[in-house]
């Protein structure tokens, strides 16, 4: 009976032992980069910057953005990667950059892109430019492609067969804040349904709400020119477009928005879009547009926010030129905050993925060339922690100490 008794003790402590020993150690929220899975560059021309970011219903993922290449006009592309991230295809189309990407489940693609210009007419060198939409195949082919003269594209969402397609319109020679944001609904021939314009205001992200209208989150003032902005806003918007109400922030430039349990996170700054000066801000608000707190964040802007696991993930850029890349509660409180200081660029892109990672996307210099730069970042991913060094077996000799110990032990205490 004493010797059983034993070896079943003496079992139980070396057991635990090992647990104990294998256990990794505790993980902070603000050790965002230990949940780095993935870390990749593209280079399709002498410049490559990611704003788009999409993934299809194989876990590939369809990059969009700008690119520089020789002896071409074309500059906004298209990419397909595989899930090892490499790429596998790539094409270039009319416009300055992609900045929104929709991937239908039969594998076609809805892209929109802009083009912008100075205007010839402008005493103060003010911008303006076109929009395109677009469907592809499923290998980068178009199918049809719509310009949109005065369009800026920002975001786009697919909604019972019907493309909504937001943004703004550039505004007249020498009057920057004459600018007006706009809700298009085109079916999937590239026809346009309806549309809708906000003077004022421009529109650079949208989201739908329970009971089938939408909320929207822009600015005031010409993204491309102002070098101001009166207020941010959200807005509340029927199905077809038509406003419900407006909540403003003073001072406030708003790039994004995503859902909480108890209302909307947006991500934003205090200057226009693509200004590389400013403060970063995040806001909280209820699903009436109450400010419940705002957070004063690293950085110029932050451009993409996301959930992630029980958080949020914020990308954006800090000063005088680098990426910023964070993590905040529903309370506002920031858990990691990272600017990437040796690595020029910024962060314009950011999609959840079906695994419950997260895709960032932008660009960097930190290879050599100014490339685009993807990042992936799974909240489930704990590191292990090393063994020492030279210390091989660590973990098997420091437990076979403990059952040593242990059987050191029992024999005092059976009286052996």
């Amino acid at each position: 009976m004493y010797a059983r008794s034993s070896l079943q003790g003496i079992g139980l402590i070396a057991l635990l032992s090992v647990l104990l020993l294998a256990l990794p150690g505790p993980v902070s929220a603000g050790d965002l980069f230990i949940h780095e899975r993935e870390n990749q560059t593209y280079a399709i021309g002498v410049y490559t910057d990611i704003f788009a970011i999409e993934e299809s219903r194989d876990g590939t993922l369809i990059l969009g953005g700008y690119t520089s290449v020789q002896n071409t006009d074309e500059n906004a592309f298209l990419m397909r990667t595989g899930t090892d991230r490499e790429m596998q295809w790539h094409e270039l189309y009319p416009g300055s950059r992609i900045v929104a990407i929709k991937a239908l489940d039969d594998g076609r693609i809805i892209s929109a892109s802009l083009d912008e210009w100075v205007h010839p007419e402008s005493p103060i060198a003010a911008i303006t430019g076109s929009g395109y939409l677009q469907m592809t195949e499923d290998d980068g082919a178009v199918i049809w492609r719509e310009e949109l003269p005065g369009d800026a594209p920002a975001a786009i969402l697919i909604n019972d067969d019907a493309i909504i397609l937001v943004g703004w319109t550039w505004p007249p020679a020498g009057d920057p804040e004459a600018v007006s944001g706009f809700f298009s609904r085109y079916d999937l021939t590239g026809t346009l349904l309806e549309r809708t314009e906000y003077p004022d205001v421009a529109v650079h992200d949208i989201l739908e709400t329970g009971d089938g209208g939408y909320v929207i989150v822009g600015n005031t003032g010409d993204p491309g020119t102002a070098v101001s902005v009166q207020y941010g806003h959200f807005t509340k918007i029927r199905a077809d477009g038509e406003v419900e109400w407006r909540e403003t922030y003073e001072d406030r430039s708003l790039f994004a928005i995503t859902q909480m349990s108890d209302g909307y996170l947006l991500a934003g700054g205090t200057m226009p879009y693509g200004f590389q000066e400013g403060q970063a801000w995040a806001l909280g608000v209820s699903s009436d547009g109450d400010l419940l707190w705002e957070e004063k964040l690293q950085g110029y802007a932050a451009y993409r926010v996301t959930p992630y696991g029980d958080e949020f993930l914020i990308a954006g850029a800090t000063g005088p030129g680098n990426p910023l890349i964070l993590t905040i509660q529903a309370d506002g409180s920031v858990t990691s905050s990272h600017r990437l200081l040796n690595a020029d660029g910024r962060f314009t892109a950011i999609a959840p993925l079906s695994d419950g990672s997260v895709a960032v996307g932008g660009w960097s210099r930190h290879t050599g060339g100014v490339d685009g730069w993807l990042l992936v970042f799974d909240p489930s991913l704990v590191p292990q922690e090393p063994q020492p060094a030279g210390a091989a077996g660590f973990t098997l000799i420091t437990a076979a100490l403990g059952l040593s110990g242990a059987a050191v032990w029992l024999r005092r205490r059976e009286g052996r």
